[in-house]
This record gives C-alpha cells, sequence and structure tokens, in this order.
C-alpha cells in the first residue's frame, strides 16, 4: 500500500509529523524488543522516545542520523548500524510523505545490537558444539560398528574353535577305543603267556607292557578328554557372552545413529535460526 492510500485527506505536512508524533510513544510497548524510536522532519529529530533500558543522546534538535539522512535522499526503506553515544544500534528509517508524494520526515527505530550479537555468537557457538558433538558421536558410532564386526569375527573363531573340539573328542574316542583294543590284546597275549608256561615268558614281558602302554594311553585319553570339556565349557560362555556383546553393541550403534540423527538436525535449525537472526537483526 502507498503512501497516497494511507493519506485520503489532504492534511497539511505538519498535521502529518504532529499525528505520527502522538503515536510515538506507544510504540515501545508494541515492539518485542527494547527499541529507540524518532521522528524527523528534512533536517532533524523533532520527536525522540529512548527504549527503556539504554539511552542514547538524541533529542529533539538532533542532526538525524546518516541511516536516516540516506532514507531521505533514497525515498526507501534504509537499514544499517551505527554508533550512537558509544553503543552499535541497528537503525532502521522509512521516510514519511505527504498526500501528493513529497518527502517530509522520517520514522524510525533502533535496537541494541549488543543483544542480537550475543545472540547470534551464542547461536554459532550452540552450532559449534553440536557440531563437534555430532562429529564424536560419528566416531563413537563407527567405533560401536567396528566393535560389533570384531565381535561377529570373534564369534566365528570360537564357533571354529569348538567345531575343532568336537573333532578332537572324536579323536580322543578313536584312541580310547584303540587303548581298550589293546588292553584286551594285551591281555590275551597274557594268558597265551600263562598257557606256554617257561617258553611263554618273554612274550608275558611284551604283553605286560602292551597292557601299561593301553592303561597310560586310556589315561592320558581321560585327561584330555577332561580338558577339552573343560575348554568346551569356556568356549561355550565365551560364545555366549560374544552373542550378548554383540547385540548390545548393534543397539549401541542404532542408538548412536539415531542421537547423531538428532544431533543433525537441531544443528540444522540452529543454523537457520541464525540466518535468520542475521536477515531481520
Amino acid at each position: 500500500m502507498g503512501y497516497k492510500e494511507h493519506l485520503t485527506e489532504n492534511l497539511t505536512d505538519e498535521e502529518i509529523l504532529k499525528a505520527f508524533s502522538i503515536v510515538l510513544p506507544y510504540l515501545n510497548d508494541l515492539s518485542r524488543d527494547d527499541t529507540a524510536f524518532g521522528l524527523t522532519d528534512t533536517e532533524k529529530y523533532i520527536e525522540y522516545e529512548d527504549p527503556k533500558e539504554f539511552q542514547l543522546q538524541l533529542r529533539a534538535g538532533s542532526e538525524p542520523l546518516d541511516v536516516i539522512k540516506d532514507s531521505l535522499r533514497s525515498g526507501r526503506l534504509e537499514k544499517g548500524d551505527t554508533n550512537v553515544s558509544g553503543k552499535e544500534i541497528k537503525v532502521i528509517s522509512i521516510p514519511i510523505r505527504n498526500s501528493k508524494g513529497k518527502i517530509i520526515g522520517t520514522i524510525s527505530d533502533g535496537i541494541d545490537l549488543d543483544d542480537t550479537t550475543r545472540l547470534v555468537n551464542s547461536v554459532s557457538e550452540i552450532s559449534e558444539s553440536l557440531d563437534q558433538v555430532s562429529t564424536s558421536v560419528s566416531e563413537l558410532a563407527n567405533s560401536a560398528s567396528n566393535f560389533a564386526l570384531t565381535g561377529q569375527k570373534t564369534l566365528k573363531q570360537a564357533q571354529d574353535v569348538m567345531e575343532t573340539s568336537k573333532k578332537t573328542s572324536d579323536a580322543i574316542e578313536i584312541i580310547k577305543s584303540i587303548a581298550d583294543q589293546t588292553n584286551l590284546l594285551g591281555l590275551n597275549a597274557a594268558i597265551e603267556s600263562a598257557r606256554a608256561g617257561e617258553h611263554g615268558k618273554g612274550f608275558n614281558v611284551v604283553s605286560t607292557e602292551i597292557r601299561k602302554l593301553a592303561s597310560q594311553s586310556k589315561e592320558s585319553t581321560r585327561t584330555i578328554n577332561d580338558i577339552v570339556i573343560n575348554m568346551n565349557q569356556s568356549i561355550n560362555t565365551i560364545i555366549g557372552a560374544v552373542n550378548e556383546s554383540a547385540s548390545e553393541s548393534e543397539e549401541q550403534a542404532a542408538a548412536i545413529e539415531e542421537i547423531s540423527a538428532t544431533i543433525e538436525s537441531i544443528n540444522a535449525n540452529l543454523k537457520r535460526l541464525n540466518e535468520f537472526i542475521e536477515r531481520f537483526a
């Protein structure tokens, strides 16, 4: 809507500026920020309202700020950062026209850039911190995935050892069977040696050694079998632990990926917020 739609009556320049001056004291209460408001003619301030929390050394009769002068020259909305009374201020100025379109003054507002700068810096710091957290979480997720993969490899190796252990048990059973047969053979030889009398004494020595060897073999296989049984129990414990650990690692990896996705989403929102603040500050 242009100035002609705003001004349907042929008000004088003084009447138009007077109307703005009447409204000016109420504007700070309508603003979401603590804001300074100024009204100028083409040469000087004719009305000025300080914000509530800081003061600028401006008053009626003060020379307009450079941003306001730019607005008077261009006939358009102008905005810029300027230093007033040692304080950085974001100023927005728009020209005021009469019913004929002539620029007769400006109305402007100014906000303290310190708060906006602190907000932008805080958002940037949070965003940077989230970037670092996201990187750490990604590294943790990779570690968890690698740990899960290592667990799977360990499980495969444990299962291979278990299979080898079973083959060892089978071999022990064969050796045990041979020992039993050897012992039986030695026993038969001893019987035949006894029948042969004096001529079978040498054979009796051999049969005794055969039975002794068979007995030792049987005892050794029993010891080995006990070791294999204990080893199988240990391997089963390892397999159970690895299975549980692998399952937990996969759950942790999934949870970490979900956290990472959430952090990335928050970070993206913060960056959009930062862009919004910078655009409208």
